[in-house]
């Protein structure tokens, strides 16, 4: 119908919680502002990559229905969407739905996140012009505030990185090296090369197809997640397959088997070190910015408008903090196209 309709929301917020920072790590500054929001409120977060849907998720503590491109909503990830608070909206031909159903949601004092580029952008230092889609459904729903809500990704600090997780990665190599050469010395090589494959195997598959695909995929973590999981498995399928033919067919299977141990401690060090490498998603959330003087101001219609420039000029300059490169007055502020807002 259209319309959003979360399901199982703690399991939700749990399975991101665990999946999210296999992908990336997330710093989140102004998060207060999220709390200071009270009522109805619309999120209006900054969208360079496939991963803000995700953080916001985690991020906002509340019922926060969101908009989302129509192609998402197929099969098993469709449903996840859904249980999310997901709602479908074609970008070129939006209909009056999307619209009148976040105008429902804000009336009952609840949230809406969407992002007011209409889609994802990959000039990540800079903030796109915007559609009037956000202020328009905050105007009309009579929304208390929009929360501006801006992302920067940049590589992990190898200084900054914790201790533990570099000291973790040892420890789980030496253990499962030590264990499968004991396995191996005690008469059990089979076992070694099956284990020590997989692990060498998920290194080294789960990096190639990461590299094949990070081309052509630009910012998109979640497709690349799902390429290095489905690579990690067939080479630990192959190279365990492998490694256990070389230790039955080849003699001296106890020198073999503790070779594959050692070769299965150095995937986990590959593995630990990938993990730690992941690059860092940095949220700021500005304060809000209340709709009802704009609607005083300038009436219902220019409040539109105006509001729209205003969270440009607020998610420029909080990304000119966080990039470094200065916000451009003269730029853009409203997408060419969408000088008037869309109907509910």
């Amino acid at each position: 119908d259209g319309k959003s309709h979360p399901a199982h929301t703690k399991a939700m917020k749990r399975a991101v919680g665990v999946v999210l920072p296999m992908m990336v790590r997330v710093e989140a500054e102004g998060t207060e502002n999220l709390d200071k929001a009270d009522g109805a409120v619309v999120y209006a977060y900054d969208h360079p990559s496939m991963l803000e849907p995700l953080i916001n998720y985690k991020e906002i503590d509340r019922d926060s229905r969101s908009m989302a491109k129509k192609q998402l909503f197929v099969g098993p990830m469709g449903k996840l969407a859904t249980w999310m608070g997901a709602f479908p909206v074609d970008r070129d031909q939006p209909g009056s739905t999307p619209m009148a159903h976040s105008i429902e949601v804000l009336e009952q004092g609840k949230a809406i996140s969407i992002a007011p580029s209409g889609g994802t952008h990959h000039d990540a230092k800079t903030i796109p012009a915007l559609r009037l889609g956000a202020a328009a459904m905050a105007v009309k729903g009579h929304a208390d505030s929009i929360v501006p809500m801006v992302y920067d990704y940049h590589p992990a600090d190898a200084k900054a990185v914790h201790g533990h997780e570099r000291l973790a990665g040892r420890l789980a190599a030496g253990a499962l090296t030590g264990t499968l050469a004991a396995a191996a010395v005690v008469g059990a090589p089979v076992v070694a090369a099956v284990v020590g494959g997989a692990a060498l195997g998920a290194s080294l598959g789960g990096a190639l197809a990461g590299h094949f695909v990070h081309g052509e995929v630009k910012m998109d973590e979640v497709k690349k997640l799902g390429a290095r999981i489905g690579g990690g498995l067939l080479g630990a399928a192959a190279a365990a397959g492998l490694a256990t033919l070389a230790v039955v067919a080849l003699p001296a299977a106890p020198v073999l088997g503790v070779a594959a141990a050692a070769a299965g401690g150095w995937g986990i060090l590959r593995l630990a070190r990938g993990f730690r490498n992941r690059d860092v998603a940095h949220l700021v959330v500005g304060k809000p910015i209340a709709v009802q003087p704009y609607v005083d101001q300038y009436g219902p219609e220019k409040a539109v408008t105006e509001l729209t420039r205003d969270l440009h000029e607020e998610m420029g300059h909080i990304k000119e903090r966080m990039t470094g490169v200065p916000y451009d007055p003269n730029a853009p502020a409203i997408q060419e196209g969408h000088s008037k807002p869309q109907q509910a």
